[in-house]
């Protein structure tokens, strides 16, 4: 009586409908509910037909018997059947998980029902925890992954919160033993459901070159741009397409964006209508900011607030070789940007800059630097002049974008997939990194830190040395560096020498020193200006020379003007170039 009522009761219940394979606590504890109420159906079964009833002790051990054999049952066809799954698999992977946290308890329940892992033991730095189990895999001390490296395939890293300076030192020791290392989605993607912690991934480059975040001052950033009509030149390049995606997100009236290039409009126009494509606040616009005429009637038309100025030529070697074009579109835009900005009565202006406009030693960094002299001189007139309503002009100078065009992250990738070289200019070339999203999040939270005529520095953290970054590229994709030595390896590193103007290490301040500002990544440079009128004077005279093509004539007013950069120095990198 009691089978016929326990299997009917099972049926109606669903208890033969779990996979035993993925049985989990919560299915074990439904089933001791239905035991339950199993022996408390039969009792009241037994007292209706007046059968003879057991003793309560007997009852409550038929309970546990019950229980027991059920849940034994369940658990020896559960591990037999992930038993059978390890057999027929061919080729299983063994893999260690470095963090014996949450977050690798929660990989090692995922991946022990996988027939193509099979999990072998956990690493973690604390001491407390060396010894122990986990899911019954011990966990072991880091010091321990050279000797036990030939008990795994791989290594996941299972600490998503970790931060960026000790998951670099971690990826390094690992990847010096020469041990092939994953790891988990970030926290984010977990949280979103994007990706489930058992999607294993990669380490990129850019995962170990992003600092630790500093959240952004909402305050700063929404009083910036909502309810604003925003301009942004050079908006389908890498750090204007970002401005973009950054300012939809705080509410803006309006977004104007103009570019010169069609290719590149028809790319951001693409990318707009994918992410926002219900959306009519963006104006997408195929024009040139050389053009006066052409920035007076958008700016009159359109009611702009607030323009980011970051159309640029910034490729060193290119503008080198076409400095009259790289002057105009640097330099000589600028001026127009402002002229045409305080006859239209814009609020807030803000120049892109670079680290190349320090001390320049190329026609580029000479060209931006000239820039930034044209904003301060517009602004210092502009703070002259009483009685009218001032535009706001300012900088932010900051160094290498991650994944930006002409970036060498993404170079590198390219040259990688290719199967090499490398090219390098120099083994002591040295850079900052800071990613695009960082970046853009900072410049429009300047705007609400600008007085008027700001050089804004952008804290770059610590420099990369270049030849260590293409190495551990390398290294990141499971390949060695080909040498003399070794010359069985996948990819060599070639270096070229430096390019004509280029330097080996970049900075962020021509002189005096910085000043903190509210936010902790963003300062403020103390540098001394030249007289505004005589170099507002001296642009015009630049701007008649590059339209006569004069190009000896341009170089001798931009080194002038920039009395760090002399145009002897350019003809003298010409010859050797």
């Amino acid at each position: 009586t009691m089978l016929i009522i326990g299997i009917t009761l099972f049926l109606l219940t669903g208890q033969y409908r779990g996979l035993s394979k993925y049985l989990n606590s919560r299915a074990f504890y439904f089933l001791l509910l239905r035991n339950t109420f199993l022996i408390f159906f039969i009792f009241c079964f037994g007292m209706v037909f007046g059968l003879t009833l057991l003793k309560f002790k007997n009852w409550i051990l038929l309970w546990i018997i019950l229980n027991f054999s059920t849940s034994f049952v369940r658990i020896i066809l559960r591990d037999l059947q992930i038993f059978i799954d390890y057999w027929n698999q061919k080729s299983v992977k063994k893999i260690a998980i470095y963090g014996a946290g949450e977050a690798g308890a929660l990989l090692s329940n995922s991946l022990r029902y996988s027939s193509e892992w099979r999990i072998v033991g956990f690493f973690d730095d604390d001491p407390t925890l060396w010894g122990r189990c986990l899911h019954g895999k011990l966990i072991y001390n880091p010091k321990n992954l050279s000797k036990l490296k030939k008990d795994f395939d791989l290594v996941c890293l299972a600490i998503p919160s970790l931060i960026n300076k000790r998951k670099e030192e971690i990826v390094n020791n690992i990847q010096n033993q020469e041990i092939n290392i994953m790891q988990v989605p970030s926290i984010s993607e977990i949280i979103s459901g994007k990706l489930p912690i058992n999607a294993l991934k990669p380490i990129n480059i850019e995962d170990l070159l992003k600092r630790d975040t500093v959240l952004p001052d909402i305050d700063l950033l929404e009083s910036s741009i909502k309810n604003k009509i925003i301009c942004i030149t050079g908006g389908a390049g890498s750090i204007g397409s970002e401005l973009l995606f950054q300012s939809m997100n705080l509410n803006p009236n309006k977004i104007l964006l103009i570019d010169n290039s069609e290719f590149n409009v028809y790319k951001i126009q693409q990318k707009i209508y994918n992410k926002f494509p219900q959306n009519n606040n963006i104006k997408i616009i195929l024009g040139d900011v050389t053009n006066p005429l052409f920035l007076d009637q958008i700016f009159k038309k359109e009611n702009v607030d607030i323009v980011f100025h970051a159309a640029a030529y910034k490729h060193v070697p290119l503008v080198e070789d076409n400095p009259i074009s790289g002057i105009k579109n640097n330099t000589i835009a600028s001026k127009l940007i402002c002229e045409a900005s305080l006859k239209n009565q814009i609020k807030n202006v803000v120049l892109i800059s670079t680290d190349k406009a320090v001390r320049p030693t190329n026609v580029m960094g000479a060209s931006k630097r000239l820039s930034e002299l044209i904003f301060q001189s517009y602004a210092i007139n502009n703070q002259e002049i009483k009685n009218k309503k001032n535009t706001c002009f300012s900088i932010v100078r900051f160094g290498n974008v991650l994944n930006s065009s002409g970036s060498v992250v993404p170079l590198f990738k390219k040259q990688i997939e290719e199967g090499g070289p490398i090219t390098i200019t120099h083994k002591n070339v040295v850079r900052y990194f800071m990613s695009i999203e960082e970046a853009s999040q900072l410049v429009i939270q300047t705007i609400s830190l600008s007085n008027g005529g700001d050089i804004f520095l952008l804290d770059m953290g610590e420099p990369k040395k270049i030849d260590d970054l293409a190495r551990q590229m390398i290294n990141l994709k499971g390949l060695k560096i080909k040498t003399k030595d070794f010359p069985a390896g996948d990819i060599e590193i070639v270096y070229s020498g430096l390019r004509a103007g280029e330097k080996l290490y970049e900075e962020l301040l021509v002189d005096g020193a910085s000043l903190p500002t509210k936010h902790p990544l963003i300062y403020k440079a103390k540098e001394k200006l030249p007289d505004p009128k005589m170099i507002l004077e001296k642009v015009d005279e630049l701007s008649n020379r590059c339209n006569q093509i004069d190009e000896k004539g341009s170089l001798e007013i931009l080194s002038e003007l920039v009395s760090e950069w002399k145009s002897k120095k350019y003809k003298k990198s010409k010859e050797s170039f």
